[in-house]
């Protein structure tokens, strides 16, 4: 029973318990059950060890870190060490996800072949960029990462209006292809029409130039010979159906002689 340890005895066993040790390593190193060992751990983390209350509630705390220095093969003097460099790079303003780059850095300032004037150069462009811009370095990370951000969404936007000016340019050949083809046969169709009027006129003995030239002289030759277009309408009909021009001219005289009479 674990009222049968003696008080040093259970320190020894919390000890190796804080440093990482399993419960059987620790139950075979010092000479316990692993049940003991176990029993004592609990009532330390519920605080029922004299002198040991307050850090009941780090104990699992204290043995994740010494497992973990364990992996690293580092030792608690180490680790203090280590700790007080990370409290003198906070100081110097590094902030943690930035230590290995400050200690990449460093390693390569300490270089006899690094060149350093690639450090000034790159000072004096900082200063530069911070008096153009109007703000601090610490700033412009943020300004290029929102300028970015611009960026991407007027390429979007380019994107879009390229896709419609492809389509509108798509739509038009369309158009100017259906266009085409309607020329096309708007000039079959007229070249059938002047085919058929010039055979009709071939077969009436008649030229292109002469009828146009009728077209011209008879509206006035009719209007001189007292012609309303009712009198040709009907002068066109009687010639139709007599077969001659001149016999309907002749039939339209007797009958204004007789009219007149």
């Amino acid at each position: 029973m674990t009222r049968e340890i003696s008080g040093k005895k259970r320190l020894e066993v919390l000890v190796e318990f804080v440093r990482g040790e399993n419960y059987d390593s620790i139950a075979e190193a010092k000479g316990v059950s692993k049940g003991t060992v176990a029993n004592i751990v609990e009532e330390f983390r519920k605080g029922s060890v004299p002198g040991f209350e307050e850090l009941a509630e780090e104990v699992d705390a204290l043995r994740a870190v010494a497992v973990k220095l364990r992996k690293e093969n580092l030792s608690i003097a180490q680790a203090a060490l280590g700790l007080a460099f990370f409290e003198k790079l906070k100081e110097l303003g590094v902030e943690p996800q930035m230590v290995e780059t400050w200690v990449d850095m460093c390693q390569k300032l300490g270089s006899t072949d690094y060149p350093r004037e690639r450090v000034v150069d790159a000072a004096v462009r900082l200063l530069r960029a911070e008096a153009e811009a109007g703000m601090s370095y610490e700033l412009l990370p943020e300004r290029f990462d929102q300028r970015a951000v611009e960026l991407g969404q007027l390429e979007s936007r380019v994107g879009e209006l390229e896709a419609r000016c492809a389509a509108a340019e798509a739509e038009a050949k369309r158009e100017d292809a259906a266009l085409a083809e309607k020329r096309k046969s708007a000039d079959m169709e007229k070249s059938r029409l002047d085919k058929e009027l010039r055979q009709h006129l071939a077969q009436q003995h008649l030229t292109l130039e002469q009828v146009e030239t009728l077209s011209r002289l008879i509206p006035a030759e009719m209007r001189k010979a007292g012609l309303s277009p009712q009198d040709v309408d009907t002068l066109l009909g009687q010639a139709k159906a007599l077969g001659s021009l001149s016999v309907a001219l002749s039939q339209v005289e007797e009958e204004k002689r007789r009219a007149g009479s």
